[in-house]
């Protein structure tokens, strides 16, 4: 009975010591709200008090979470004519932070509500999580702000510039450029343009930076401490832990520091049941279900017509019934056997049995969930990192990359022939199902433990590396290698020179004998 007690009392005590814990993720990009909307919701379940800063409210109010949803910039974006396919990754990180970012930061700083929170005075928090990529990097000033625990959300794999930046090892001899996708098994072209992508990126990455710095600055309401708010990449050496959206089956190995951790796979719940609608649709297909997808940023208003018309043709000659998620009620040319929908339970889709392919451009949730489920992936990328998502999933031999710009009816038919009939794609999407499934701990404990630690240990700055403190030089050992090359060069020369005094020497006393 006193033990029973005793227990309760822990749990008391642990439950009432619930940290405050703010989440800013004010940009109108769902499905990047959505990689880590459970962390931050499992955390508000367990005690800690979270508020979140966004444009998506839930909908069903949680216990602990308090929720700041400023005004919705989602439209303006949707009603402009920008299609990333036009623009190549590389111009992108280029000219991005200028254009790109400006305008996305200055809508969601436009903000009444957002204004309205940044000048309250009175707010405290213990701990601040960003993302900190994809223009949302001034708002890790909010740490500084209120002297919290830095914590960043990372929706891709770390590029150059951040993983310098926080000491984390990025060698370019075998973690592939996304600008240029490959195996990590690299022949001497291959790295020879890894290491100038990287480069080029890392550069890129430091010039955005500074105009970023100066965005955070100005529009940064001051508050007590202001004038002390350090340099943006100082507080990214500062970070206490970066949480990063993938898993060790979907990328390539590469070492990561104690305070990096993957916790790809927090949105898959491999128990979640379809509604009685869905469940009786794909129980009917019988002769199986495609699923094709290309996520949630791109419309599928924006296909180019020689795609649309490959798509619909070939998908007119299957017996299987496709499912494709699209924004329109209807598409021109389509088939009978191809269901339109505005939304899908994906990951519970995916986990039907009766799913026997999926069409995705590579985005970092569906390669996860397909992956999870075991469907074999035929990838049609269109920009950023999904080319190489698409590369190394089919490298692991249970995808088929096709390009869009010559896709047509006969390669998308050859395709989707391939994947159904030859067990080898099945095969291997098993195994990777198998690895992804095999931790020791669920993918939110683990994230939740890695939360709760840097908290526990006030930031936890034993974790990070004194790599953060070194300039470039130091860090691959240049000024090493020019002082002692630079001795043992001198040491030759010396050598070389007794070497020679002591043979005229000899030479001398040889002609006088």
């Amino acid at each position: 009975m006193k033990g029973a007690i005793c227990a309760l009392i822990f749990f008391i005590v642990n439950y009432c010591h619930g940290y405050n814990i703010l989440v800013m993720m004010p940009f109108p990009m769902y499905s990047h709200t959505k990689s880590y909307l459970p962390l931050f919701i499992e955390l508000a379940k367990r005690g800690h008090n979270v508020t979140m800063v966004s444009q998506f409210p839930l909908k069903e109010p949680v216990p602990n979470f308090n929720e700041i949803v400023i005004e919705d910039t989602k439209t303006e974006m949707k009603g402009g004519k920008f299609d990333p396919r036009e623009m190549e990754w590389f111009l992108v990180r280029v000219f991005g932070p200028r254009l790109f970012c400006k305008f996305m930061l200055d809508k969601v700083f436009d903000s009444k509500v957002l204004k309205a929170f940044l000048n309250d005075r009175d707010s405290k928090f213990d701990m601040v999580i960003t993302e900190t990529f994809f223009c949302q990097e001034p708002f890790i000033a909010l740490g500084h702000k209120y002297g919290a625990i830095q914590v960043s959300v990372q929706t891709i794999n770390l590029f150059m510039g951040l993983s310098r930046l926080t000491g984390n090892p990025h060698n370019p001899a075998y973690v592939p450029s996304p600008v240029f996708p490959s195996s990590h098994h690299m022949n001497f072209w291959e790295r020879s343009k890894s290491t100038i992508a990287n480069l080029i990126d890392y550069l890129i990455s430091h010039a955005g930076w500074i105009y970023l710095d100066y965005y955070m600055r100005q529009k940064f309401a001051p508050y007590p401490g202001f004038e002390n708010l350090p340099p943006m990449i100082d507080m990214f050496k500062n970070l206490s832990l970066i949480l990063v959206d993938n898993h060790k089956a979907i990328t390539y190995p590469r070492p990561y520091l104690p305070n990096i951790v993957e916790i790809g796979g927090l949105t898959i719940k491999g128990g979640d049941k379809l509604n009685e609608e869905w469940e009786k649709y794909l129980n009917e297909s019988v002769d199986g279900l495609i699923y094709f997808s290309w996520g949630s940023h791109y419309k599928t208003e924006n296909m180019r017509p020689h795609e649309l018309a490959a798509f619909m043709s070939a998908f007119g000659k299957l017996k299987q019934r496709v499912l494709m998620k699209a924004d329109e009620d209807t598409l021109p040319g389509k088939p009978d056997n191809v269901k339109l929908a505005k939304w899908v339970p994906q990951a519970s889709i995916l986990g039907h049995p009766n799913v026997c392919a999926f069409i995705s451009h590579g985005g970092l949730h569906g390669v996860l969930e397909g992956t999870y489920h075991g469907v074999p992936i035929i990838g049609t990328p269109l920009f950023a990192d999904q080319k190489s998502n698409i590369k190394f999933c089919e490298e692991a031999g249970y995808c088929i990359y096709i390009d869009l710009k010559t896709v047509t009816e006969g390669v998308l038919l050859d395709a989707i022939n391939k994947i159904l009939t030859d067990s080898y794609y099945k095969e291997n999407a098993l195994i990777r199902s198998k690895i992804i499934k095999d931790n020791p701990m669920s993918v939110m404990d683990n994230a939740v433990y890695w939360v709760e630690y840097v908290l526990r240990h006030r930031g936890a700055p034993h974790l990070r590396s004194a790599a953060v403190e070194l300039s470039w030089y130091q860090y691959l050992l240049l000024d090493v290698l020019i002082v002692w090359g630079a001795v043992l060069a001198l040491a030759v020369l010396l050598l070389r020179k007794s070497i020679k005094c002591i043979c005229r020497a000899r030479k001398s006393k040889s002609k006088k004998d």
